[in-house]
């Protein structure tokens, strides 16, 4: 029985990674095309709320930017080249999304060229050990 359950786990959390990995490809899709509209860029709304449950009206995160965190959460410090793999990205998209994020202070960006990582800001993650 136990086997099943995990077996049915995978399953479930392999459709919700294609799931992720298809809303990504419709809000690039989307951001592309804005432009052609003749609109300033827009960020996507988000798949939800910001889940903090209060009612806060504290900024809520974009998919991608959303995926962003949930990986370094998840992985720790990454260099840029991974974490492009790991999300399944264009290379020119994260690195700009990156350079958003650093100035909004949702993670930050240390080391020259060759071993560059991006982080979730060391308050972010004080936050998440306790």
């Amino acid at each position: 029985m136990s086997d099943h359950i995990h077996e049915t786990i995978r399953t479930l959390e392999q459709e919700i990674e294609a799931l992720d990995q298809r809303r990504g490809d419709l809000v690039r899709a989307i951001d592309a095309l804005r432009p052609l509209a003749g609109e300033t860029f827009k960020a996507t709304p988000p798949a939800s709320n910001n889940g903090n449950g209060n009612g806060a009206s504290a900024p809520a995160l974009d998919s991608l930017e959303a995926r962003i965190v949930a990986m370094l959460r998840q992985r720790g410090a990454m260099k840029p080249g991974a974490l492009t793999k790991a999300l399944r990205m264009e290379r020119t998209t994260l690195r700009l999304q990156l350079k958003n994020m650093a100035k909004a202070g949702l993670v930050e960006i240390t080391g020259s060229t060759q071993n560059r990582q991006v982080s979730l800001p060391r308050k972010a993650a004080a936050k998440e050990a306790i």
